[in-house]
């Protein structure tokens, strides 16, 4: 990560201008990927490529205010939909274009921290370009217990997440975590909905577990995703499953240098969907 100081005496002749930090990081990925139906159709093998990099600006009031923002920039790109959960798992995107992905303005101070963010794809689907939204986001902690509350705005003919808001309590103690969450869905299918949820988490020796499980009172519908982890060295490994019995493994060797090699497994029951991929990843 570069990181540069701008300070007041670069603008001779003005005023009310801090010494700010503005970092620059990137990532970069490479590979190969397949993907086929079971007894059906295939995709590949292809080319798995995609660049990204974001600027943060921070700085310190005189008050003790911190504020700061930043704006993630994508890259042209060819890539295969890895998350089983995804609506487009297994299909190929390509753009060739430069656009702006997200960006975020925040203050944080001993009142907590106010984030407001901007995301280009609201569904995470390349299929449904568009659909952009803007997420408030309050959070604070309290010793060993954190809040988080936020609240989502759109304007636009695509996105369906104007209206939802939820709220989410933390209780940390050790090497464990706990919460619970509400949320309300303000579009589900046309409709809204309630939701409830709890979840854990645990992270020791090298060993890493998340559960939760969520339930929707409109719907009266379960979900839940468990996934594990384990490190050791330059190699790690992780794999998941949800309620859909979607799947996925993924193994990584760090070479250092914020540069891995990766390689994994993802399934979906449903579709009969499989796809695996290999290649490097690279962070700056």
């Amino acid at each position: 990560m570069k990181k540069i100081l701008l300070a007041s005496t670069m603008l001779v002749g003005t005023t009310g201008f801090a010494a700010a930090d503005v970092s620059l990081t990137g990532a970069a990925y490479v590979g190969g990927a397949y993907s086929w139906v079971t007894g059906g159709a295939t995709t590949g093998p292809v080319i798995d490529f995609r660049t990204s990099f974001r600027a943060g600006m921070m700085t310190t009031t005189d008050g003790g205010l911190e504020v700061g923002a930043g704006m993630v920039v994508l890259g042209p790109f060819f890539n295969m939909e890895k998350d089983p959960d995804d609506v487009d798992f297994g299909t190929y995107t390509a753009f060739s274009g430069i656009t702006l992905a997200a960006s975020n303005v925040y203050m944080s101070g001993e009142w907590g921290k106010v984030n407001v963010a901007y995301n280009s794809n609201a569904d995470g689907a390349s299929s449904t370009p568009g659909d952009w939204e803007l997420t408030t986001t309050y959070t604070n902690t309290w010793g060993a217990f954190g809040v988080e509350v936020y609240g989502v705005w759109e304007n636009n003919a695509v996105a369906t997440t104007n209206g939802d808001f939820g709220a989410k309590g933390t209780y940390s103690f050790g090497d464990y975590s706990v919460y619970v969450e509400y949320g309300y869905d303000a579009n589900d299918g046309g409709a809204f909905s309630h939701n409830i949820g709890a979840g854990a988490s645990l992270a020791m020796s090298g060993f890493s577990a998340n559960a939760d499980v969520d339930y929707d009172l409109t719907n009266n519908a379960w979900g839940w995703h468990v996934d594990v982890g384990y490190a050791t060295g330059p190699y790690s490994v992780m794999a998941f499953l949800n309620d859909g019995l979607n799947y996925g493994v993924e193994g990584a060797y760090d070479l250092g240098g914020g540069v891995s090699i990766k390689a994994g497994y993802a399934g979906n029951q449903a579709t009969t969907t499989n796809a695996v991929y290999a290649g490097v990843s690279m962070a700056f």
